[in-house]
């Protein structure tokens, strides 16, 4: 899929030209400006639900709702149950404070890092 979405991209350069501002983004508009985030969003919960669609119609079962929010959620969650420091995973996430990622993350570290990947699974 991200092969896809590189030949898409760099058709789009080829069409924009030199109006192209190549910043080296995965994700970027037309122009390779850096889109907004509830616009990635957007494009990623439909590109998830098409994805799911594809999966149902071949082994016919249902997937609860995945949101990009979901998936940061789940790697945050994973990291620290994996026994990633708190300020590591605050960095990538880029909290502003430690407190903020423990007050959103308190329950991680609670269990292993298996059970945690067999849950979301």
């Amino acid at each position: 899929m991200l092969r896809k979405h590189l030949a898409e991209q760099n058709w789009k350069k080829q069409i924009a030209g030199k109006a192209y501002n190549d910043t080296d983004l995965v994700f970027a508009d037309e122009l390779g400006n850096p889109i907004e985030p509830r616009t990635f969003c957007r494009r990623f919960e439909k590109m998830i639900e098409v994805l799911m669609i594809e999966v149902l119609m071949k082994e016919n079962e249902g997937f609860p709702k995945v949101t990009f929010h979901g998936l940061r959620h789940a790697f945050a969650t994973i990291c620290i149950d994996g026994g990633e420091k708190v300020h590591d995973v605050q960095d990538k996430l880029g909290h502003s404070t430690y407190n903020l990622t423990m007050n959103t993350y308190r329950h991680a570290g609670k269990k292993k890092s298996a059970s945690v990947i067999s849950a979301i699974l």
